[in-house]
């Protein structure tokens, strides 16, 4: 992160975070298969939200005919979706809580 820092001069250019993968997901020809990266960091940080307001759960995102992107999300304990709603609500993706 210092390393971006130090060397990319617009602010808003420097990335937030960085993640390290084994292997970039690809197509059946080869290129980079941008849809899976979004649906990762879709996974990731609806589930550091949950997790700051204490909500244990299990989020996978991935395609939907109707909704184009749609995060489904497990919760640990059922009785928390109430709560979990408008944290979800904070984002621009579609969810589905369960």
């Amino acid at each position: 992160m210092a390393y971006c820092r130090e060397r990319i001069p617009e602010r808003a250019a420097v990335p937030v975070r960085i993640v390290v993968l084994p292997a970039l997901p690809t197509t059946a020809v080869g290129k980079t298969f941008k849809p899976e990266l979004r649906w990762r960091a879709i996974e990731q940080v609806l589930t550091e939200a949950l997790a700051q307001q204490s909500i244990a759960a299990t989020v996978t995102a991935g395609a939907d005919e109707r909704h184009g992107t749609l995060a489904r999300v497990q919760l640990a304990d059922a009785t928390q979706a109430d709560a979990a709603r408008p944290v979800l609500g904070a984002f621009a993706v579609a969810c589905e809580v369960s």
